[in-house]
């Protein structure tokens, strides 16, 4: 029994893993929404952030490295998927969350943009992130809250739906395990705890979509890891079909909705 729910596991995880090999569809779509939570996330930060040396750990794209570069920091952005770093910016370095590749006490600033409910172990990830960091520096994790809906997610849904689009198994493991191990504020301040942070604080912040047009809202949520795939496997005028509906369903009220998202910071001991 526990060899088979291992099996299961491993081809979850190793399907998680293939779903992000479109870098590009990443770049186009999410990642412009992804600057903006990095945005938000990085205003929580209450020090001057010009000339640290930071890593971005479990980078993507590296929407949070960037937000960081554009204040001033000196950022090197990890990731253990070649497609996904491939459309960040160098220097790069190619390692997992959990086993980064940098000296101990080597980074003034280490951050972690919504990867740690991808990990089947965060408190692994969040003790790298601390062993890295020098005693005075700081990290920095965000997440989504577990359970968060959304109505624009709901409204590109519904259309994905009438295409035949289901989420993979996957994708509904992470949202019902992943997020629940990191997507409350006491889940995320007691990872903290075991990993060697001090001076925690966990912040939930609201984030507008204002100003963001249909067209990259709904590139967002296609360009998303779970949902690429199915898109790029359509027929050409199948997906251009999929992506003005998809605009047609956003409702002004979805649009002003803001998404909700986790900030926590801390220091080593």
């Amino acid at each position: 029994m526990t060899e088979r729910r291992e099996d299961r596991r491993a081809g979850v995880a190793g399907a998680m893993r293939a779903a992000y090999r479109d870098g590009a569809a990443w770049r186009r779509g999410p990642h412009v929404v992804y600057r903006r939570f990095a945005a938000a996330a990085v205003a929580t930060v209450d020090r001057n952030i010009a000339g640290l040396t930071t890593v971005d750990a479990g980078a993507g794209t590296g929407a949070m490295g960037e937000e960081l570069a554009a204040r001033g920091a000196r950022v090197v952005y990890t990731d253990r998927e070649p497609a996904m770093l491939r459309e960040a910016p160098a220097p790069r370095l190619l390692c997992d969350i959990t086993a980064l590749g940098l000296r101990d006490h080597s980074v003034d600033l280490a951050v972690a943009g919504f990867v740690l409910s991808h990990v089947d172990e965060p408190s692994r990830a969040m003790a790298e992130l601390a062993r890295v960091t020098r005693r005075d520096g700081l990290v920095v994790a965000t997440g989504f809250p577990a359970g968060q809906g959304h109505p624009v997610k709901e409204a590109v849904d519904a259309v994905l739906a009438d295409f035949g689009y289901g989420p993979p198994a996957w994708y509904l493991r992470l949202k019902r395990a992943g997020e629940a191990r990191v997507g409350d504020p006491a889940a995320l301040a007691a990872l903290s705890g075991t990993a060697g942070l001090r001076a925690v604080r966990v912040a939930c912040l609201e984030v507008a979509l204002a100003g963001l047009t249909a067209e990259s809202i709904v590139a967002w949520r296609l360009g998303m890891a779970q949902i690429a795939p199915f898109v790029s496997r359509l027929p050409a005028g199948r997906r251009e079909a999929l992506m003005a509906q998809a605009q047609t369903a956003l409702s002004s009220a979805a649009l002003a909705q803001p998404v909700q998202v986790l900030v926590l910071t801390g220091e080593p001991r």
